[in-house]
């Protein structure tokens, strides 16, 4: 009897010692799609995070290899190519990227427009690059997301103006970060927070069952240097500014957010936060703000019934908030 107990209680400490631990918060950074991404993850052991890191960041890589504008092998550079040649066959992934894309432009009356890449390309914010107005206004040309044809049934995307350009960089990175979500939530992940720069995914809860706290960044203060926080658990969180990247010249100061109406920047507003159900629309939305100023942008998250916080050109704050409130710092 007392053998047979001995032994009972030897396979309940054994089992006991298979138990996953308590979930808590593991966190892993890399330079990717131009900039840091940082993962925090909510795992039972360092085996599982472990493993849920590789498949995040194996999922960034591959959908950066598929929408980098600046890569001459991704799909989007030979959709770019094409322009005004022909249709080019392209993955679900880029076509679900450029269909979100133009749904937002419908929603901003174009404000937002992935076909700004005829303009973008004319500048270079790490060299100091200036486009000159006379280059500008030939982009403006080809500028225009009515030209850009999606055909599902044959999987192609079609730029039909020559030398027009698919610059999806206002809405990549939150696109990005809700596939990594995705992909995390079916690997068994229940929680976490996905950081691509100003794009911020969160899904789930900390440990313990508190929402997640994302910073605001300061426009006018480095890195690091935070305005606002915002407690979110599903949700997208996006932060656009000209702070970003300019460029000062003696002719002015400009940023790299463009308009598409006029080929230009503009600093109306020094930074749009918008926090909505996904990264994809929180980052388009706020580089649209951004573009449409402060009057037309407060009409826009009114109608869009999305949270929002813009910093404008003297510094005032302006906030609407219905499901998450912003704690200004």
């Amino acid at each position: 009897m007392a053998k047979r107990l001995r032994l009972l209680i030897g396979l309940s400490l054994l089992c006991l010692g298979c138990k996953d631990s308590a979930p808590k918060s593991y966190t892993k950074s890399r330079l990717a799609m131009d900039t840091l991404v940082s993962l925090t993850l909510v795992a039972e052991s360092d085996t599982r995070a472990s493993a849920a890191f590789d498949t995040a960041f194996a999922e960034v890589a591959r959908l950066e290899a598929l929408l980098n504008f600046y890569s001459e092998t991704s799909e989007i550079s030979r959709i770019n190519q094409n322009a005004g040649i022909s249709p080019v066959r392209v993955s679900k992934d880029t076509l679900d990227l450029l269909d979100a894309a133009l749904r937002v432009s419908a929603m901003t009356d174009g404000a937002f427009d992935v076909t700004i890449g005829a303009v973008t390309r004319l500048w270079d914010f790490k060299k100091g690059v200036v486009a000159s107005e006379s280059a500008v206004k030939t982009a403006m040309k080809v500028v225009g997301h009515q030209g850009l044809v999606l055909d599902r049934a044959a999987s192609t995307a079609f730029l039909a103006k020559h030398g027009a350009a698919i610059d999806p960089g206002g809405i990549t990175k939150g696109f990005v970060a809700d596939r990594v979500a995705a992909v995390l939530a079916a690997r068994g992940v229940k929680a976490g927070l996905i950081a691509m720069s100003g794009d911020i995914r969160a899904f789930g809860a900390r440990p313990g069952g508190t929402p997640w706290e994302v910073g605001i960044r300061h426009p006018d203060k480095g890195p690091g240097e935070t305005i606002a926080a915002v407690d979110v658990r599903e949700a997208g969180v996006s932060t656009s500014g000209g702070y970003e990247r300019r460029i000062v010249t003696d002719a002015g100061s400009f940023h790299h957010i463009f308009s598409p109406a006029s080929g230009r920047s503009d600093d109306a507003l020094k930074s749009v936060t918008v926090v909505a159900p996904t990264a994809t629309e929180s980052d388009a939305l706020a580089t649209a703000i951004v573009v449409m100023g402060l009057t037309k942008g407060l009409a826009l998250v009114e109608r869009l019934s999305v949270d929002a916080f813009l910093v404008d050109r003297e510094g005032r704050i302006h906030t609407r908030e219905r499901r998450h409130a912003f704690r200004r710092r």
